[in-house]
């Protein structure tokens, strides 16, 4: 079964549940996200995964900018994170990436940061509004991954130590503790696993900081090389963490 062909089961199921449900004025959009999220983990797309020699699991097809554009998936993608997906080119008049500043736009972030594909390249380049810029996937499916899987990305990059793992790591923990409480975005995610066929098995802040350090392109921004994603902070120098730690 399709990204598509998924989409139409859970748009079925969710218009059968909204229609027993509109006698009640209980019934909230709140409640519709929900009854969503249920019927997508209901139904697992097994389809995308087939076994592999020397592999639990492989995924069968990537997933692609036309999977999420419309419909309860991406109802769901909006939902989990602060990042808006989008699909056109753009003509960058304040970033490069060796020396080019024509690219293909796949997302926007809340504060003016954009997520393009490097030229010639799959890879997926985060340029923020304030200096920052580094490649954070390989490819569209592994953006969509990690946004999914660590909605707190970017927070987990503010409190990576100029780079360190162990840091990220520690950070990631704090964060998903924080997540598990929150009845809502649990679900939420569920769901689009389920739908999408990843596992919360993954090493999401192993790939991404994989990928930083690794995948090196000249990216400007103002005509000055672009800082770094990873932060300068520890968890420590977070007041929630601190906080929660003094309790």
């Amino acid at each position: 079964m399709t990204v598509l062909q998924s989409c139409s089961v859970i748009s079925l199921a969710v218009t059968s549940a909204l229609g027993q449900n509109r006698r009640s004025d209980e019934t909230s959009g709140m409640s519709a996200l929900r009854l969503i999220a249920t019927e997508c983990c209901r139904e697992p797309r097994r389809a995308r995964a087939r076994p592999t020699e020397g592999r639990a699991f492989e995924i069968a097809m990537a997933i692609t900018l036309n999977d999420l554009a419309s419909g309860e998936l991406r109802e769901l993608f909006d939902h989990i994170g602060a990042i808006e997906l989008e699909s056109g080119q753009i003509e960058a008049t304040w970033f490069s990436i060796g020396g080019i500043s024509n690219f293909s736009v796949v997302a926007r972030d809340g504060g003016g940061g954009v997520f393009v594909t490097a030229p010639g390249a799959a890879h997926v380049v985060y340029a923020t509004s304030e200096g920052q810029a580094g490649v954070v996937a390989r490819d569209f499916e592994a953006l969509v991954r990690l946004i999914v899987l660590r909605p707190n990305w970017i927070d987990i990059l503010k409190y990576a130590a100029k780079g360190n793992l162990s840091e990220m790591r520690r950070a990631d923990a704090w964060f998903e503790q924080e997540n598990l409480e929150d009845e809502e975005l649990v679900e939420t995610r569920n769901a689009l696993i389920n739908a999408l066929g990843f596992s919360l098995s993954d090493d999401i802040v192993g790939a991404l900081h994989e990928t930083l350090t690794t995948v090196s392109l000249d990216v400007r921004i103002y005509d000055q090389p672009a800082e770094s994603l990873f932060g300068r902070f520890t968890l420590d120098d977070n007041p929630f963490y601190r906080r929660s730690r003094a309790e």
